[in-house]
């Protein structure tokens, strides 16, 4: 069995065959296949030597503009020696930055990031807790902001919050429907077709209702229309919703957080 290596494009980070030279969607060659030999630097992931201009890592796609933000950048060293800083390279100034930034501070922050603007350097900042509210998804407390926002759709809502919220929601309501079907013979409720109408109708009600604002509110973290929402109330419509719910946040000027007073003022300045 003859096994390939995946790679990628080294600007636009589409995956390439093994012996794909050049790029079908950008048309760049891979200088990976060159005999010259070119400045390098470390990929941010897996290390290996890339060429110092690449925007994607040719082994494991990493896109090196994207700065995952953690504790343990904050401790990496760099051997600045006697270098002046003017000479210093684009590594050598990205990890300077990284030293000396208090990243709890959010001034430090934006210092940082202009610092590496005026260095010419493209970062993007991701701080865990951009992805998911919670900072921990889980069956509990995804549920709970699930209850919680059940009336608001002016926020954003990520990817494994939906769908451990989802998840519990769902499970509720079907506990809540059980619960009921045996409380009624207990209480001697007569069980008539009107009456199960009007728990079914209630129950629909309540759950499409937690639904319709969930998904709208993971429609504004990827930054999709909010109106493909209704989509999820025709039947055959609703494979293209539950796939759109699965695509991962696009936080590049999103205008909704987590939190609904940064909608409104945001609104209150136009």
């Amino acid at each position: 069995m003859i096994t390939t290596m995946t790679y990628y494009c080294e600007k636009c980070g589409h995956k390439l065959e093994e012996n794909e030279r050049q790029c079908a969607f950008c048309g760049t060659v891979q200088k990976r296949f060159s005999d010259q030999d070119y400045e390098t630097k470390k990929c941010k992931k897996c290390g290996k030597d890339i060429y110092v201009n690449a925007n994607f890592c040719p082994y494991c796609g990493t896109d090196q503009a994207i700065l995952n933000l953690n504790k343990d950048l904050k401790h990496d060293e760099i051997d600045q020696k006697t270098t002046p800083n003017s000479n210093l390279t684009s590594e050598q100034k990205l990890a300077q930055g990284l030293m000396n930034t208090n990243f709890d501070d959010q001034d430090s922050l934006n210092d940082f990031m202009k610092q590496m603007q005026d260095a010419g350097i493209k970062v993007r900042v991701i701080k865990p807790e951009e992805k998911n509210e919670t900072g921990k998804p889980g069956l509990i407390t995804s549920t709970k902001l699930f209850f919680r926002d059940m009336f608001k759709v002016n926020k954003r809502l990520g990817i494994n919050d939906f769908w451990w919220g989802f998840l519990g929601f769902f499970l509720i309501y079907m506990v809540v429907v059980m619960l009921i079907s045996e409380l009624l013979p207990i209480f001697k409720i007569p069980v008539t077709m009107k009456l199960l109408i009007k728990i079914s109708t209630g129950g629909a009600i309540v759950f499409r209702l937690g639904m319709l604002t969930a998904i709208i509110r993971r429609l504004h973290d990827i930054q999709m229309p909010a109106w493909f929402a209704v989509l999820w109330f025709i039947p055959i419509a609703q494979l293209f919703i539950w796939f759109i719910c699965m695509m991962g946040p696009r936080l590049d000027n999103n205008p909704y957080t987590f939190n609904v007073e940064d909608w409104k003022k945001r609104q209150n300045k136009f």
